[in-house]
């Protein structure tokens, strides 16, 4: 399924209290679950590539929206830009 993010206007107030909803409801860490999440999106937009699908492209810009919510892992936060956001 195609992610639909571009019709929520403030879609980075709403993934960041999405996150730290699932964190308080799970009692997880929520940096482990913007992790889960970006890795998912990442993964998603990497098939959709292979298959070559173009709705790769919405996944790969909802991985930039997550890269901009950020982590609290400043290593990771270094290196992923240059990586990813290019």
């Amino acid at each position: 399924m195609t992610p639909r993010f571009w019709m929520v206007s403030n879609i980075r107030k709403v993934l960041k209290s999405r996150i730290q909803l699932f964190a308080d409801l799970l009692n997880l860490d929520a940096q482990r679950i913007w992790g889960w999440s970006f890795a998912q999106t990442i993964l998603s937009a990497g098939w959709l590539l292979t298959d070559d699908r173009v709705e790769w492209r919405e996944w790969h810009a909802l991985g930039k929206v997550l890269m901009e919510i950020g982590t609290p892992l400043p290593a990771f936060n270094k290196k992923m830009p240059k990586l990813f956001l290019k």
